[in-house]
């Protein structure tokens, strides 16, 4: 409903509000299919919901943490709260504070429910459900990294779209799906195969879009090597890596995505 043609929508969520950024000239954002498809039952439920659950849980340690650190009362109902909320803290800060709250790589449960003066079967009910815990701990450091790094590679790709600085935003689509696949453990070998297939065949960033485990790549690319980069994905990933007939996949599993103006009424 708020699309614009030629810009991109930067969405904030708490407040809910919609900031138009124009894209680039000259570069075309191009979706590929992994062809992989993500079930949503079973392990592969459990395996999205870890990291919403986690991540509620690292909210709280991060809470704790500063209410310790500013000897203040601290709400905070998402990390988002750091930022804009009454702390307002700068990236290096929230970074700091962060890595106080959670300064091993590895959470044992019965560790975080002691630094939340909580038992474990009260973390489990309030944060974690059935979540089961890995050897060592919960990977919570990595999945906080992502949060709070994801959160700054948007605020500077809308400034790099802005200033229309190419290179930056190619390599913040690089290291943003570094991080989805490293720390937040969403991406798949397919995935991965299909975003080093494409930064090979010409793009300049690309990353895994959605929930993750499957599904698409987003990949922006100079605009005369359109046919080229398409060509060279159906090569090195359909034909070799997934060892397709030529073009048996389906005809939109490539295809180049339009910002275009959002649905309205017409008189």
């Amino acid at each position: 409903l708020l699309g614009k043609e030629d810009c991109a929508l930067k969405l904030d969520f708490f407040p809910l509000r919609a900031e138009e950024v124009p894209l680039v000239d000259d570069y075309d954002v191009v979706v590929c299919n992994s062809l992989v498809r993500a079930k949503k039952t079973g392990e592969a439920l459990h395996r999205y919901n870890q990291g919403p659950r986690t991540c509620k849980l690292i909210c709280a340690l991060i809470e704790r943490q500063a209410q310790e650190d500013f000897g203040v009362e601290v709400r905070l109902e998402r990390l988002g709260d750091l930022w804009y909320g009454n702390l307002c803290l700068t990236h290096e800060e929230v970074e700091d504070l962060a890595l106080r709250a959670i300064p091993k790589a590895l959470t044992p449960l019965a560790e975080a429910a002691g630094r939340l003066g909580l038992t474990p079967e009260a973390v489990r009910e309030r944060w974690l459900g059935d979540l089961i815990e890995p050897d060592g701990g919960f990977p919570l450091r990595a999945r906080m990294r992502h949060q709070i790094t994801e959160f700054q590679r948007v605020e500077a790709f809308r400034d790099a779209l802005q200033a229309g600085d190419v290179t930056d935003l190619g390599a913040l689509l690089n290291a943003s799906h570094e991080s989805c696949a490293r720390d937040y453990h969403v991406s798949c070998r397919e995935l991965d195969c299909l975003v080093a297939t494409a930064r090979a065949a010409g793009a300049v960033g690309a990353r895994l879009t959605g929930a993750g485990m499957g599904g698409c790549t987003v990949n922006l690319v100079p605009s005369e090597m359109r046919t080229v980069f398409c060509d060279r994905v159906d090569q090195g990933y359909y034909r070799q890596y997934l060892a397709m007939p030529p073009r048996a996949y389906p005809p939109d599993a490539i295809f180049v995505a339009q910002a275009a103006p959002g649905a309205g009424c017409l008189t």
